[in-house]
């Protein structure tokens, strides 16, 4: 019976400490009630989706935690460019590579800031087992997170490369920070994906998530509300910024257009759409 139980365990997945726990809290069983403990295949699958459930929550936390630092070493760097002769957006040794992670520079974050959010959201409520299909909502979100996070950390560095910038040391130091411990949570996110979860269930969306499943019907034209009010935000900074409206214009356009992109882009990978 253990040996079977051994074999269905990494079946599904489990192994290490884990299915080292699983054996011997069976061995303790049959010693202490001297019979049958049950059929391996279905313990198995149970043990699989609570440690599938198990990593993929701390996973997330992980995640979270990566993200945070590399938010913490992006602020930092814009301070230290700051801190000197900022340079115009198109001065860069290549103009159009120079232009392109500018923009990247500032795009990229708020995808990863928005993908964060709801992947910790959705791994603080799901249960323990969760099915499989909402934990693959989490991992998915925490993978375009952190591969968000990743891009930016080399834009960093594509940044330093185009730009002369003061202090490109400490920026390559951060962009460093950031792809190390960016990286040593994608790989604890890779991992929680490997136990068997059953059973597949239903994951439900970002409305499901806030409790408003009758707004559902609705997803495009909220968005398109929330893309107007951000542009028309932009456009009001970059007017009080620049003097002219114009150039609020040019900052506000680009904005809205960039969230209405990223929900058609990421809609069903995010959750936030069916």
């Amino acid at each position: 019976m253990i040996d079977e139980l051994q074999r269905e365990l990494a079946a599904a997945g489990v192994r290490g400490r884990w299915a080292r726990r699983a054996l011997e809290e069976a061995v303790d069983h049959l010693e202490e009630s001297d019979g049958d403990f049950g059929d391996p295949h279905a313990i198995a699958a149970q043990i699989a989706s609570v440690v599938g459930t198990t990593r993929t929550r701390r996973a997330a936390w992980a995640a979270f935690a990566a993200l945070s630092l590399t938010g913490a070493a992006y602020l930092a760097a814009w301070f230290l460019v700051a801190d000197g002769s900022q340079p115009d957006i198109t001065s860069g040794r290549s103009p159009a590579v120079g232009v392109a992670v500018t923009l990247a520079l500032f795009f990229l974050p708020q995808v990863t800031f928005v993908a964060g959010v709801l992947m910790l959201w959705r791994a603080l409520r799901v249960p323990t087992p969760a099915p499989a299909a909402e934990l693959r909502v989490v991992r998915r979100r925490a993978a375009v997170a952190l591969a968000g996070a990743l891009a930016t950390a080399g834009c960093w560095a594509l940044y330093v490369q185009q730009f002369q910038v003061a202090h490109e040391s400490a920026i390559l130091a951060l962009a460093g920070l950031a792809l190390v411990s960016v990286s040593a949570a994608a790989a604890l996110v890779r991992a929680a994906g490997r136990p068997r979860v059953t059973p597949e269930g239903a994951a439900g969306d970002v409305f499901d998530d806030v409790g408003l499943p009758a707004l559902r019907s609705h997803g495009w034209s909220l968005v398109a509300c929330m893309a107007g009010a951000i542009g028309l935000a932009a456009v009001a900074v970059g007017w009080h910024a620049e003097g002219t409206v114009a150039d609020g214009l040019v900052r506000g356009v680009p904005e809205a257009l960039a969230v209405l992109a990223a929900y058609a882009a990421l809609g069903r990978v995010l959750a936030l759409r069916r």
